[in-house]
């Protein structure tokens, strides 16, 4: 089940888009990313919290969950 964000349709549309793409898409509209996981392995990640940065995990270059938007 994919952890879809309560009230955020924008962030809610990158599932299944490239990485380049969800970067793209989020940015243009005012938002941030920043993938945690790719391919069930964890990045190094800062416990610092930032308005609209939308967390990602990436399977198969793809976005394929988001954890939040910290």
């Amino acid at each position: 089940m994919k952890n879809l964000q309560l009230g955020e349709p924008i962030v809610n549309s990158i599932f299944g888009m490239s990485v380049k793409e969800a970067r793209s898409y989020l940015e243009e509209n005012g938002y941030t990313m920043r993938v945690i996981s790719i391919d069930g392995k964890a990045k190094g990640v800062s416990m610092d919290l930032m308005e609209k940065r939308v967390n990602v995990f990436v399977k198969n270059g793809k976005i394929d969950d988001i954890n939040n938007i910290s």
